[in-house]
């Protein structure tokens, strides 16, 4: 997004209030991809869906490649975009699908971990080819794609069987019924992905209300000394993840994942209060810790809690939510912390990330109680 943005002002010469109006755009059209995306991942082939998206979302890029100073490359962008979120779905399904129930966090870890390898790379790679070579950028972006999926077709094998869990599974009783239905049978999937909307809300504020807090404490170097956070993000994930996966895989997930909303909680507080460069980068590596507690169980949370012919849907509803999360984060703090200033503002995150990881406790409770009355 930040890339789009600036290709969008910087190239085309768009303002920033128009290139904000596109990008908001941008996401609006994904949320009717993302829903087809989940209900073609329950019904059709989740690989051979997964590698149409890829392979479609690339010859977008092939086109932005070739129409790079164009008006009209801005579209195909739109369309790559969309067809790769239909395919997150399949994607997220395949995984469950081809793990163990007693591997899947380590699986969803370990995707977890690739993500941030690429996420660290990529942006280096796009700073040093916006300037002066934004075309080759469009196809090496469309070649890796290409790979990417080429290896998926060639090497990934999912199980080709649908509808089987585990009989302890809280929904493995469900018949044939809608996304609806299958929320509706199992509460406590439900308030995991609805008590992530109050995660995610303050999750994106590090990239909205930090960024902007160093742009007004630091002037021209605000960008820079963030972007060098961002990398010790990058760097504590790749380093932390394996060891963090490890050390919590017999700690129930739910507790992880409300310790992971404690642990932001922690470094929001501790941003409301500002600080010379060194806390920031302390603050940094808590932060980067919860969000890796949150995010080696929640992807497995959900798979172990819905059967394999509603994972799609189930995975794309818990991305719309994330999307929806994302999307009213800014929109929310940023007439707060006009008003009331960054303090404020972090301080009133912190507040409903704490409530969210209660949240979390009070669903874990639950959770319990019922695999205990299980056995």
């Amino acid at each position: 997004m930040p890339l789009l943005t600036l290709i969008l002002t910087q190239k085309l010469g768009m303002t920033k209030t128009a290139a904000g109006s596109f990008a908001s755009f941008l996401i609006v059209t994904q949320a009717p991809c993302l829903i087809l995306g989940g209900k073609l991942a329950d019904v059709f082939d989740r690989k051979k869906l997964y590698v149409l998206c890829g392979f479609t979302s690339a010859l977008c890029y092939v086109f932005c490649f070739l129409n790079a100073s164009r008006g009209a490359m801005i579209w195909a962008i739109v369309a790559a975009a969309d067809f790769a979120v239909m395919g997150y779905p399949a994607s997220d399904a395949m995984l469950a699908d081809m793990a163990p129930r007693e591997r899947s966090t380590g699986a969803f870890s370990l995707m977890y971990l690739s993500i941030n390898v690429g996420m660290a790379v990529s942006p280096v790679v796009g700073g040093l080819l916006f300037k002066n070579h934004l075309a080759l950028l469009f196809l090496l972006d469309a070649a890796t794609t290409m790979a990417a999926m080429t290896l998926i077709m060639l090497k990934v094998h999912p199980p080709k069987h649908r509808g089987r869990m585990d009989e302890t599974e809280p929904a493995a009783n469900i018949k044939k019924t809608s996304l609806a239905g299958v929320l509706k049978a199992s509460p406590v999937l439900t308030g995991f992905i609805l008590i992530l909307f109050a995660y995610d809300f303050c999750y994106v504020q590090w990239g909205f209300m930090l960024p902007a807090q160093f742009g007004d404490l630091m002037g021209a170097d605000g960008a820079l000394r963030y972007s060098l956070l961002c990398s010790l993000n990058a760097l504590t994930v790749i380093l932390l993840t394996p060891m963090l996966t490890t050390l919590l895989r017999r700690v129930r997930p739910l507790v992880v994942v409300a310790a992971g909303g404690g642990i932001y909680t922690l470094s929001y507080i501790g941003l409301s209060a500002g600080g010379v460069p060194l806390q920031y980068a302390v603050l940094s590596v808590l932060f980067t810790i919860g969000e890796i507690f949150v995010a080696i169980r929640r992807g497995a949370f959900i798979a172990t809690h819905v059967t394999t012919e509603y994972r799609g849907r189930v995975s794309a509803f818990s991305s719309f939510v994330n999307g929806a999360a994302t999307s009213l984060g800014p929109l929310v703090m940023g007439p707060v912390i006009t008003a009331r200033g960054y303090t404020a503002g972090w301080l009133i995150v912190a507040a409903i990330m704490a409530a969210g990881g209660a949240g979390m406790l009070a669903l874990d409770r639950i959770d319990s109680g019922r695999e205990i009355g299980r056995e």
